[in-house]
């Protein structure tokens, strides 16, 4: 499985439908001449901007509270090549800076980074319910060898050297007093893990004119308890089993992450198990849902990213299939690796799963930008909810959640563990995770200073509106309704 993505100036026409061709042709002609208006604007000096990369700042501004920055980047791989940087609050534009800068190192060493973190070691054989070896990206991957991990830090440090002159010290003084970040990306910068550089609650959005619409649609909802959709696979997969072949799956603690946060909502909800339904029983199962969560292998095509697909099913959920179904949660979750890789044009168009479902409804879309850990990202996703379920909002909830990661203890981890086994004592619960117990007993022996590490938490990215509550405390708690 590739996962490496890269910046292109040809269109993206290729990896789409003749029908759309067109109106991809008009959209990316509309954004490239934008780009160069605010480039013009900015090489003049001219402190007026108007109509530039950010839209009508003279009309969205009113939109952008007072505690958060907006942050544009245009990044261009081809000559003039560099870096132009738009940052805006509410009492508009502050700063539109062009530098030069060499974008295709910055390209390089945003690959660079990603790959660093992508462990494809073997996972050895246990003694418990998974006696299996995998050798794949996926969640199941094992831990990183030293060198790895040492060759991680260097990526991380050059990677930071290139993007803080041209990227983050134009942002950094206008960050004093405010909590909260928009970064609007272009080009490879769409695949930045941004927490490991600012420390602050991030939204990934698109551009700032659905970041509002999307602010409107949430301002406009009914404050209630949210409807939470769980789905999963089932620990054996029984069509292998009929065939006498290995059928235990891997990723197990996905599995047991499905489980604890159904169970975290409402003690008589159990995951929608995908194993022996159908397309139109997963539908049904997500209508209406305020939040989707699905934990499962996924896969990212950097030559044709409406191939990417989510494996639940005998046949994938590719992003023309996630087209079709049209969710419209509030928030959907893909706990699984790749998930929020996009196909990335200097342009400023994007096509990855995140883009798909915003453009079909769903309000905001957490994945990942790297193959991600089995174990960690359990720990992380029940974090995550904790967060959610104290009335934070998705991008608060995630921040939290990874800062929590990143400033681990024994105590925490055992504290987490504490409050998520009582799922696992009834007696349904093998149904969903095979020797459950076992595996809580792998999760104590973890390396605490290893799981704060940015490989294993980083990797998720909101895209999207992620300041609505989902969860509120003026009502009753989910679990007790």
């Amino acid at each position: 499985m590739q996962s490496s993505t890269s910046s292109v100036t040809d269109s993206p026409s290729s990896t789409i439908s003749t029908s759309e061709v067109d109106e991809v042709l008009l959209a990316r002609w509309k954004i490239q001449m934008r780009w160069r208006k605010a480039f013009l604007f900015a090489r003049t000096g001219n402190p007026n901007l108007g109509d530039v990369l950010l839209g009508d700042i003279g009309k969205l501004r009113e939109s952008i509270p007072d505690d958060t920055i907006v942050v544009e980047y245009a990044l261009a791989s081809t000559p003039p090549c560099g870096v132009m940087t738009i940052v805006a609050a509410s009492d508009g534009i502050r700063v539109a800076e062009w530098k030069q800068t060499d974008a295709i190192a910055i390209q390089k060493s945003i690959e660079d980074l990603r790959k660093s973190m992508d462990v494809t070691q073997a996972r050895p054989g246990s003694t418990g319910a998974y006696p299996f070896s995998i050798n794949t990206t996926s969640r199941s991957a094992d831990r990183p060898s030293v060198p790895q991990r040492n060759a991680s830090a260097l990526c991380q440090e050059r990677l930071s050297n290139l993007l803080y002159e041209s990227v983050a010290r134009p942002v950094k003084p206008h960050l004093k007093g405010m909590k909260k970040l928009i970064i609007i990306p272009s080009g490879d910068l769409a695949n930045v893990p941004w927490s490991i550089f600012f420390n602050f609650p991030i939204t990934v959005v698109p551009s700032l004119n659905i970041w509002n619409r999307l602010q409107t649609q949430a301002a406009s909802a009914e404050k209630r308890h949210p409807k939470v959709s769980v789905v999963s696979n089932a620990p054996i997969d029984h069509e292998k089993k009929r065939k006498n072949l290995p059928a235990i799956r891997d990723i197990p603690y996905s599995r047991m992450e499905a489980l604890a946060i159904a169970r975290g909502h409402h003690k008589g909800l159990s995951p929608f198990i995908a194993d022996g339904k159908d397309r139109e029983e997963f539908k049904e199962e997500t209508k209406g849902a305020h939040i989707l969560h699905l934990c499962a292998h996924s896969t990212f095509d950097p030559k044709f990213p409406s191939k990417s697909s989510i494996q639940l099913f005998h046949e994938p959920l590719t992003m023309s299939d996630w087209r079709e179904l049209s969710i419209s949660a509030n928030l959907v979750v893909f706990s699984s690796c790749l998930s929020g890789i996009s196909k990335a044009y200097d342009s400023g168009s994007a096509i990855g799963f995140a883009h798909t479902l915003l453009a079909t409804g769903t309000g905001a879309f957490v994945g990942s930008l790297w193959p991600v850990n089995d174990a960690a990202t359990f720990l992380l996703m029940v974090m995550f909810y904790e967060e959610l379920r104290k009335s934070s909002p998705p991008a608060d909830a995630l921040y939290a959640a990874q800062m929590r990661m990143r400033r681990l203890t024994e105590g925490d981890l055992l504290g987490i563990i504490d409050e998520v086994q009582q799922h696992f004592l009834h007696g349904d619960a093998d149904e969903f995770v095979l020797e459950p117990m076992d595996l809580i007993d792998e999760l104590k022996e973890q390396k605490i200073m290893e799981l704060r590490e940015e490989r294993y938490w980083a990797a998720f990215v909101l895209t999207g509106y992620g300041s609505r509550e989902l969860y509120h405390a003026s009502l009753e708690t989910q679990g007790e309704a």
